[in-house]
């Protein structure tokens, strides 16, 4: 939303560095903070832009497909005060794209595993997961290296 919007304003410090680096890439004067990334002209180039400022501003790596189950800024920011919080430096390349996808970790059996077929960027699966229904639970995986902060793998011996 632009300016003069009635949504709510960021309250936590993870909150206001992301309106910010939102706003900024947006080209916004203010963002709502519940208002999907993707409903306020966001698209996955540019979430590559903002991710990796997000990684150099918060010092923390945050999985590009983690913009699905948490398009909004408020969403992200809980996220990431979890990510400071668990201390947690290792990345995993499996993610999880829905919102209890982590909640129902031990069920991961009767989840859907998608696997990207070209490109490496679970961003694409956006649309599908809208249309399968918060029930299903959802995980991706994301190559490495699309992020800009580590170097991709080359070899599939590196990616096993």
């Amino acid at each position: 939303m632009a300016t003069g919007s009635k949504g709510r304003e960021p309250v936590t410090r993870v909150e206001k560095i992301l309106a910010q680096i939102g706003a900024k890439h947006l080209r916004l004067e203010t963002v709502d903070i519940d208002t999907s990334f993707f409903d306020l002209g966001g698209h996955s180039l540019l979430a590559v832009s903002v991710f990796h400022e997000i990684s150099q501003q918060l010092e923390v790596h945050v999985p590009l497909g983690s913009l699905i189950r948490a398009a909004t800024i408020g969403e992200l920011g809980k996220l990431i005060d979890e990510m400071l919080s668990s201390d947690s430096s290792t990345s995993s390349a499996l993610i999880p794209l829905t919102r209890d996808s982590n909640k129902q970790a031990s069920e991961k059996q009767n989840g859907l595993y998608l696997v990207h077929g070209a490109g490496g960027d679970v961003l694409l699966y956006q649309k599908l997961i809208q249309h399968l229904g918060e029930e299903q639970t959802v995980f991706g995986l994301q190559s490495k290296g699309l992020d800009g902060d580590t170097d991709p793998l080359k070899s599939i011996s590196e990616m096993a």
